[in-house]
């Protein structure tokens, strides 16, 4: 596999740094929270995990701009913690989200550490973020 030219990412764009956001972004998480709001009376508090989902995919890929590892550290966790409580009898949508936060502010917490960090503020945050952005690493 041929590497990326310098200062590109893997999909031969410029690597960038900051927030990120589009209209198409706009129209998912509005979309999502439409969906939450229209269809909680026919799936009751089960609709809520779309916009929670949405809602922490944006925020670990145009945000924060967390790497693919812990996102996946996430979904599974998530996956897992649904599992449990469903497992558990007393499914509580709540119960869901409140135990899945606490990871989602580690998982940030963590990233704001790495040097690659290069999600919102990071040019205040990572001192090193114009060497991490020339390079073509992934």
């Amino acid at each position: 596999m041929e590497q990326p030219s310098v200062g590109l990412n893997c999909q031969g764009k410029p690597r960038t740094c900051g927030l990120r956001f589009s209209l198409l972004d706009g129209i998912v998480l509005f979309s999502s929270i439409v969906i939450g709001i229209f269809g909680y009376p026919y799936l009751d508090g089960f609709v809520l995990f779309i916009p929670f989902v949405v809602v922490h995919f944006f925020l670990f890929c145009n945000v924060f701009r967390i790497r693919r590892k812990p996102e996946l550290i996430w979904a599974g966790l998530f996956i897992l913690v649904t599992a449990a409580w469903i497992g558990s009898g007393h499914l509580s949508i709540l119960g869901i989200c409140g135990t899945q936060v606490p990871v989602t502010i580690a998982i940030i917490a963590n990233e704001l550490r790495v040097p690659t960090y290069h999600g919102i503020f990071s040019r205040h945050i990572n001192p090193r973020i114009d060497e991490y952005t020339s390079r073509g690493e992934n």
